[in-house]
């Protein structure tokens, strides 16, 4: 029974149809597109703050790494500053 369920399983797996290539570059690019057109109208801080997942983790040489989208955009406040960005929320 135990290897009828595992041969099912595979062959379903195997069913599946895989993704439209041509779609996801379109998509990658109108993505880029769009994140390009935002770092020049908003700014570029604003651009990867709204494009960077929420579960994000950045890692930095030599340090330890930043969980989430608010520890990653939180790191040089001084840095913002002199951009003439503000800090993000807490």
């Amino acid at each position: 029974m135990k290897r009828l369920l595992l041969l099912l399983l595979v062959l379903a797996g195997c069913t599946a149809t895989p993704p439209d290539r041509e779609q996801l570059k379109k998509d990658l690019m109108k993505t880029d597109e769009d994140f390009s057109r935002m770092s020049m109208d908003k700014g570029m801080r604003a651009a990867f703050i709204y494009y960077t997942a929420d579960d994000v983790i950045k890692l930095r040489e030599g340090k330890f790494p930043l969980f989430g989208k608010r520890q990653a955009f939180r790191w040089a406040p001084a840095a913002q500053a002199r951009a003439g960005h503000p800090a993000p929320p807490p």
